[in-house]
């Protein structure tokens, strides 16, 4: 028979057993780095991480705080990524943080951003085949080789997108790309195209003509382009885009001109370049 004693103790330990992954932060995984690393280097977090079961790996941006509601098991972690000496990398298995790696800055990952279109995103996340980093050493610190580093990225078909088809098959010109309005606030795009579907028959009566439109995309600043706006000026015959001139914040007009070559006329439109 057990003494009471006993059974507490067995009590505890199994709730302890129980719950101590939930309540406790993830254990540090060495990396095995040399101390003396070669002038080139390959971080393969598959051969040189201490750890067997993770699908994927989560590299924290410095002086960022993620959300990391999108894991399991990231107690304590945030702390980690507030500092200069090391870049905090999670280990991941099926979105459970099964481990981390302070990965010393002279392999400088911080290059992923600073090489990067989307410089404000908080954390990259590589699957486990993806974790591959090549590094070459400039000076005291070791250069991240992103030619190595990323892998072609795979083609996606969109031809069954018939709008976006027909627009891109007839870009005529790129009047503006990625032009910065109100100190960076956002960003405006311009294209002309010619636009059969928006040429009425019988426009052009002494030959086969075409009308054109113009596409403008205004885009936030950051990756954000599930908000980005898209409008279209349709029938236009012979455009000429004359000015973009930022009016009062978030405002800004588009000046153009079309019509035939005896009677042009110069249009003014108005966009708001704010994102509610």
């Amino acid at each position: 028979m057990r003494t009471n004693v006993e059974k507490v103790s067995l009590f505890l330990f199994f709730i302890f057993s129980l719950f101590s992954c939930e309540m406790f932060s993830p254990p540090k995984i060495d990396l095995k780095i040399p101390e003396k690393i070669p002038s080139q280097f390959n971080l393969d977090f598959a051969e040189l991480a201490d750890i067997q079961c993770w699908d994927s790996i989560v590299v924290v941006k410095p002086y960022s705080e993620p959300n990391f509601d999108f894991l399991k098991g990231n107690q304590g972690m945030m702390s980690l990524s507030g500092t200069d000496i090391h870049i905090l990398t999670l280990y991941t298995l099926q979105q459970k943080v099964v481990g981390y790696s302070l990965v010393p800055r002279v392999l400088d990952l911080y290059q992923l951003w600073e090489n990067s279109e989307s410089s404000d995103k908080e954390v990259f996340i590589f699957s486990r085949e993806e974790a591959k980093f090549s590094f070459e050493k400039s000076g005291e610190d070791y250069l991240l080789n992103l030619d190595d580093t990323w892998k072609a990225p795979e083609v996606i078909e969109l031809s069954m997108h018939e709008t976006a088809n027909y627009l891109l098959a007839n870009i005529k010109e790129i009047n503006y790309s990625y032009q910065e309005v109100f100190n960076r606030s956002f960003f405006v795009n311009v294209y002309t195209v010619n636009d059969s579907k928006a040429t009425l028959q019988g426009y052009f009566e002494e030959y086969d003509g075409i009308l054109s439109s113009i596409l403008i995309s205004i885009i936030p600043d950051g990756d954000y382009y599930s908000q980005s706006k898209l409008f279209k000026i349709e029938g236009l015959e012979n455009p000429k885009i004359i000015s973009l001139i930022e009016k009062e914040f978030p405002e800004f007009i588009l000046a153009v001109e079309s019509g035939p070559l005896e009677n042009r006329k110069t249009f003014e439109y108005k966009f708001k370049g704010f994102i509610d």
